[in-house]
């Protein structure tokens, strides 16, 4: 579970990232080269965990993961996407719409909060956490508040070291 966990978090990671790059640095090529770079890399090191039979087993574990853990996955990712669907369709609405990132950010973080447990994974405790307070901190700090793209990139930076963390213990 950890490696392909890595995988997840290193793609989302990338995802988030290169919304920042293309948001605060006009996409400049040499910045989502190193985004790619980066995933790729954390994708090969996961990939490899994998094949040797090392990236089943984790020190941030406290045990198997709860026998409906893949049905706790399904029922808190499905609700995690309806809240960003509802958000993105509500908030504007509402004349919130600079609010998107932050709340999306929010959620994200919090579908991490259940999946901990379920897996019974410490480090996505860690995750939905720093998530949170990326989400919540952000808005108020960044120069163009909640809109502000350092949001993505904190959020970005996070499940990177999601993924290099579940790797390091693989």
């Amino acid at each position: 579970m950890p490696a392909i966990g890595a995988i997840a978090a290193a793609l989302f990671g990338a995802v988030w990232l290169g919304w920042w790059c293309l948001a605060e640095l006009d996409g400049a090529p040499a910045s989502l080269v190193a985004v790619a770079v980066g995933a790729l890399l954390l994708c090969v090191i996961a990939v490899r965990q994998l094949r040797s039979g090392r990236g089943s087993g984790h020190r941030f574990a406290t045990g198997a993961p709860r026998p409906d853990a893949r049905r706790v996955f399904g029922i808190v990712n499905l609700v995690q996407w309806v809240a960003i669907v509802g958000a993105a369709v509500l908030l504007p609405q509402l004349g919130l719409g600079r609010w998107l990132l932050a709340t999306a950010i929010l959620i994200v973080g919090l579908h991490f909060l259940p999946l901990a447990a379920a897996f019974r994974f410490r480090l996505l405790y860690f995750t939905g956490i720093a998530m949170v307070l990326v989400a919540v901190i952000y808005p108020f700090a960044a120069s163009q508040g909640p809109a502000d793209p350092v949001g993505a990139l904190g959020a970005g930076l996070v499940l990177w070291a999601t993924a290099a963390g579940a790797l390091a213990g693989g």
